[in-house]
């Protein structure tokens, strides 16, 4: 039990110590840095229980001797266990969103604040005495203790890069250890459950740092001994089924995991080396995002409607442009979706395949196997198919087989990466397709950014400065305007955001625009003359995004190129 100012009044009013008994085992404390809890019972001035009924009766919090009995299995995993021995906590029962804890100190609200944080549940605290805690803790976390115990703190650096055939059934040994199956087992239940999008375990000096990325945004969970670096990426490699033997080049598998809920997951797993040994990240992957619709991904109705008439047509290519992250696969699934029927032969060309489909034929390539994406796209075009879905155009090659397919009689979809949607012309021709086949082919190009949502939960307005309003572009003279923030609660786990929604600008091709490609105009004239038949521009949408409560001002002029 941890005594403060506050308990040491309580203590004393209540008649369990003197002033003279504390005053004395507090020096007693200076001198030795001794538990203070310890040095009164050994004092003889009290007990660490008659302290406890003392400091519960008085804040009317429960004190309980708790033993393994009490503690429901199911919710050990909802506290990682470097907190549980941080502040002396361990999980004990969970009903509804309330999760009771019992705690040595039960008024740490830094350590009440934290355990809300990490659990994503309501706190009722209970008291009870720091050993009987202790004794709980090394019962229930002594797994991930021994991995402290087991391995040894000052590992060499070099000590990562050893090839010897001993060694490397040493490391398998120990990734095969309860201690590293159950951390790992940790580390992706809870980036399921806080709906991550990948997974960053990196080596670093003297720790390896676990970090998930949520809604677009790294978030650092945990600090791991740097001793459980080798079999932690070991434990990836072996689920992964790739080479644990090899620890310098870069490697690239994948697993699947369903949860207990039903839902599986798909992993994709990158290896690769560093001055500080091997680093992971692993890609998430929902396979219920699969059956993802395109009324729920943000587009305004004119742009849906847009995408839904022309992905009607037999021929043609749409093309979804954007960085990496900004959900092109995504929208490209969402369109196939919308087209996906018995009387439709598809065939989807992707590195890898993300989401598996029904009813549609999906080809990874494969480039060890001299599967690229030009070799497949022509094997697919002799599958008599209506719709292909290329993920990628990388090369001219692939850029020529996709376009001579869309002159064809088929519907290609496929992505690009250059930053607006007028700006996918020119760059096919630069990649050597003849202008008149670029103009010809092209039927839709959508843009697209991925912006953080406010939680609706949590959302709270105010009145934006003329500053703000000028770094949009807006004239604050216009009308008073309401934007939104959010300070956090609990189902966005105390950071203000939950989800991502898309910001999209759409160009449908038409004749006029068909004429300017043709002649080589710049983007910024296509643009212009897009925006003249009624485009809305992503900084446009970001706006009435902003206006309607979804996203925050300062994450539009962070991420959405301006106009």
């Amino acid at each position: 039990m941890i005594i403060d100012k506050n308990i040491e009044s309580v203590l004393i009013q209540e008649g369990v110590l003197t002033r003279e008994e504390l005053n004395r085992a507090l020096a007693e404390h200076r001198r030795t840095r001794e538990n203070l809890t310890t040095i009164i019972e050994r004092l003889g001035f009290s007990t660490e229980e008659k302290m406890i009924r003392c400091i519960s009766r008085h804040y009317e919090i429960p004190y309980e001797e708790i033993t393994e009995e009490y503690v429901k299995p199911e919710v050990i995993e909802l506290i990682k266990p470097d907190l549980a021995r941080k502040f002396k906590t361990i999980p004990i029962n969970l009903i509804a969103n309330q999760l009771t804890v019992a705690m040595s100190d039960p008024l740490n609200l830094i350590a009440l604040d934290t355990f809300s944080f990490a659990s994503g549940k309501k706190i009722k605290p209970i008291i009870c005495k720091e050993s009987t805690i202790n004794r709980l803790i090394d019962h229930f976390f002594g797994k991930e203790k021994e991995i402290d115990i087991a391995l040894d703190d000052s590992v060499d650096e070099g000590s990562f890069y050893y090839s010897s055939e001993e060694k490397s059934e040493q490391i398998e040994i120990d990734a095969n250890a309860a201690p590293i199956v159950r951390l790992v087992n940790i580390i992706i239940s809870q980036a399921v459950k806080m709906r991550a999008s990948d997974i960053h375990l990196e080596g670093n000096k003297k720790s390896v740092t676990v970090r998930f990325r949520i809604d677009g945004v790294l978030r650092e969970m945990n600090t791991l001994p740097k001793n459980a670096q080798p079999s932690l990426i070991a434990r990836i490699k072996i689920m992964s089924k790739i080479d644990i033997g090899e620890r310098v080049k870069p490697q690239d598998g994948r697993f699947y995991i369903t949860m207990s809920n039903g839902k599986e997951v798909d992993f994709r797993v990158s290896t690769y080396s560093t001055i500080y040994g091997e680093s992971a990240v692993l890609r998430l992957l929902d396979q219920s995002k699969s059956e993802v619709k395109l009324s729920t991904l943000g587009l305004n109705q004119r742009e849906e409607d847009s995408i839904l008439m022309v992905s009607k047509e037999p021929s043609g290519m749409i093309l979804v442009c954007g960085p990496t992250g900004s959900g092109k696969t995504t929208t490209l699934y969402a369109i196939l979706n919308e087209l996906n029927s018995v009387e439709k032969k598809i065939i989807t060309i992707e590195d890898p395949v993300e989401y598996r489909l029904d009813m549609i034929n999906q080809v990874p390539i494969n480039p060890k196997r001299g599967l690229q994406f030009d070799t497949v796209l022509r094997a697919a075009l002799r599958q008599d198919p209506d719709i292909i879905l290329v993920g990628e155009i990388r090369d001219s090659e692939t850029a020529r087989i996709a376009v001579q397919a869309s002159l064809t009689g088929h519907l290609l979809l496929t992505t690009l990466h250059t930053t607006s949607p007028a700006e996918v012309f020119g760059r096919l021709i630069e990649m050597g397709i003849e202008r008149y086949y670029v103009s010809d082919v092209i039927s839709l190009v959508i843009g697209q950014r991925l912006i953080r949502k406010i939680c609706q939960r949590c959302k709270e307005s105010y009145i934006p400065s003329m500053d703000e309003l000028l770094g949009l572009g807006i004239k604050g003279d216009e009308r008073e305007m309401i934007f939104f923030n959010s300070s956090g609660c609990e189902q966005c786990d105390y950071v203000g955001y939950k989800g991502v929604v898309g910001i999209y600008e759409v160009i449908v091709v038409n004749d006029d625009l068909k004429e300017m490609i043709s002649n080589n105009e710049a983007p910024d004239v296509i643009k212009r003359e897009a925006r003249r038949h009624g485009m809305v521009t992503m900084w446009e949408n970001a706006i009435t995004k902003i206006l309607e409560g979804k996203i925050t001002s300062k994450d539009v002029m962070r991420i959405i190129p301006r106009n």
